[in-house]
């Protein structure tokens, strides 16, 4: 709820020394209940003036001005919004964080996944750089959001022909033994007759085959590690880990629910940031600054990249 998440920010700090210490450099993705109320905000004021983070803009439109629309399940997702009043949303929001923070937002990541077939476009006429709305391979039709199970891959691309609106897709695999037969075999263990059957928790605990994202919610470490070996050793050399700052405050998740899982929560973080960075070999990076690597890259390889909005319109 917007409450928790405003009171969630007085335990920002904590989260933010755990990045400090493994030197990371997060991305906050802010919503308007966060960046327009000093108790929220504010946690962040002296962060962010010491360039220990990045912010970014979170719509979520049922707390988002101008609230004109019908408050339903589907208007949650910003995309089943009349394009105008979903660039009037994110405007908005993103002069609020400007006043209060003092930062001009770059970064961009539509509420519920909300990413439609006009956000690019909003986003390149505000002048956005990045877009991390996309969950590979998850479907969030039946509540009326996009449906992203045209994209099996967690490779970021770029959402405009001249390549300054980079997408960073949230890290999403399989692992386990019928890990490559995922593209077919997952539609079929997520049909309505293989939720009936429980087949993806049947899947998953014979270790056949696991869907996993990168966050610490509902993810053990270990499938954590596995996952990023695994996409390593497939080639993928980006990962975006994402989680909510709800979850800082026990009892508003399913993921915390006590002080004690908390401190598991933020044990799990650093845990698998210095594994990151010491077994994998990883570098950390923000998504501003892989753009302007990616940008810097001969043509050839920024090609390679690219993909047409026209494949965004389609995953909905």
């Amino acid at each position: 709820s917007t409450s928790t998440a405003v009171h969630g920010m007085e335990r920002i700090e904590k989260l933010q020394q755990i990045f400090d210490r493994v030197g990371v450099k997060p991305l906050y993705m802010i919503d308007y209940s966060i960046a327009s109320q000093p108790e929220g905000y504010g946690p962040l004021t002296r962060i962010v003036a010491r360039g220990r983070c990045e912010i970014g803009a979170h719509v979520h439109p049922w707390v988002n001005p101008p609230i004109t629309e019908e408050m339903s399940a589907r208007n949650s997702f910003p995309c089943n919004l009349p394009p105008k009043l979903e660039a009037e949303k994110i405007r908005v929001l993103s002069r609020t964080i400007e006043a209060n923070l003092g930062v001009r937002v770059r970064s961009y990541k539509a509420g519920r996944y909300g990413i439609g077939a006009a956000t690019p476009q909003i986003l390149m006429d505000q002048d956005f750089k990045i877009d991390l709305s996309v969950v590979p391979t998850g479907n969030y039709a039946p509540l009326g959001g996009p449906n992203f199970q045209g994209f099996h891959r967690s490779t970021p691309f770029w959402l405009d022909e001249e390549q300054t609106l980079l997408e960073v897709p949230l890290t999403t695999g399989f692992i386990g033994a019928l890990s490559g037969k995922a593209q077919g075999l997952y539609r079929f263990l997520n049909s309505r007759i293989g939720r009936v059957f429980h087949l993806p928790g049947i899947f998953a605990r014979l270790g056949l085959m696991n869907r996993v994202i990168l966050t610490p919610e509902g993810v053990t470490l270990k499938e954590a590690k596995a996952l990023t070996r695994h996409l390593i050793d497939k080639g993928e050399r980006v990962l975006a880990m994402a989680f909510h700052s709800t979850s800082l405050t026990p009892g508003s998740t399913p993921y915390v629910n006590s002080e004690a899982e908390l401190d598991s929560f933020h044990n799990w973080l650093e845990a698998y940031l210095t594994f990151f960075r010491d077994e994998i070999g990883g570098i950390f990076t923000t998504p501003l600054e892989l753009s302007a690597t990616l940008n810097g890259r001969d043509a050839e390889e920024r090609e390679a990249t690219a993909m047409p909005v026209g494949k965004l319109a389609s995953a909905r």
